[in-house]
């Protein structure tokens, strides 16, 4: 006796034709879609994606792709299977310039050696080297941001910040404060002085 199939005993398809690019490091999530009910299941994913059985591909990409493929199958309730391979690009994530975090250095006092450094954050962990204008009178600024010197003036002053990664990648310029302050006198009583008045006033 031949076996017979009635029309629901469809042949499944994969409606999801492509997936939108993904980062390096960066959470992706898609959602595919079949042409009806069933389960997924991976066969060879990217580094860091996985696909989980109603079809969600996810995770954190660790390696960049281009293109790279998303392969496994599809199975629908009477057993009848498809087969996923979907192209994805998965891309290394663009290095962003250096920037400084400091806001506000310790304050000095004129004629006290000073020696502070600036902070900057630069997540691709390159050589970053800055440029300092609007320093007091007596202060320098070495490339690597240190900030040193015996200030001759006081008052409040904003230096102008510019780092530079690698040589090449130019972060936005900061205003940084620096508050130099003035020295404070204190006069000495000697223990001596009112046994001289009494001399003096004595005569």
């Amino acid at each position: 006796v031949g076996s017979y199939r009635g029309r629901w005993d469809t042949i499944p398809t994969i409606v999801t034709a492509a997936l939108p690019a993904g980062i390096v490091g960066t959470a992706y999530s898609q959602q595919l879609v079949a042409s009806e009910a069933g389960t997924f299941a991976p066969a060879s994913m990217p580094a860091g994606l996985s696909m989980s059985s109603t079809g969600l591909v996810s995770g954190n990409p660790t390696a960049a792709a281009s293109p790279g493929q998303v392969r496994g199958t599809f199975t629908n309730g009477n057993g009848r299977t498809a087969t996923i391979d979907i192209p994805i690009t998965i891309t290394a994530p663009a290095v962003l310039p250096p920037t400084i975090t400091t806001s506000t250095l310790a304050a000095g006092t004129v004629g006290v050696a000073y020696d502070q450094t600036l902070a900057y954050s630069y997540p691709s962990g390159g050589v970053v080297t800055m440029e300092t204008t609007g320093l007091p009178a007596g202060l320098t600024a070495d490339p690597n941001g240190r900030v040193h010197g015996t200030p001759t003036a006081f008052g409040s002053f904003s230096l102008q910040v510019t780092p530079t990664g690698d040589g090449t990648r130019v972060g936005p310029t900061k205003a940084v404060t620096l508050q130099i302050n003035a020295v404070t006198s204190t006069a000495t009583t000697s223990p001596w002085a009112p046994a001289l008045a009494g001399l003096i006033g004595s005569r």
